[in-house]
């Protein structure tokens, strides 16, 4: 069985001082789903915190990735917004 993890396990190669972004790109060529689900967290997490128009715009291609991307939660979340 393997085993996937969101952080590299501690024979991977990464020291724990190198920055998050290696961390990211890490996860992004071994978990794409996951990945995915943390960008699409993070700009959900943009468009709530911008104000006025460009906040709606945000929310309105957030909402469009989201039923696009067909993961259960986002979806769920896309239709109760």
């Amino acid at each position: 069985m393997t085993r996937t993890f969101a952080r590299p396990p501690p024979n991977s190669g990464l020291k724990p001082e190198e920055p998050l972004k290696s961390g990211l790109a890490w996860v992004a060529n071994v978990n794409t789903r996951l990945y995915r689900a943390y960008v699409m967290k993070e700009q959900l997490r943009i468009a709530i915190r911008t104000k006025g128009i460009l906040a709606l715009t945000m929310l309105d291609e957030w909402l469009a990735w989201a039923s696009r991307y067909r993961m259960s939660a986002f979806v769920t979340l896309g239709r109760k917004i």
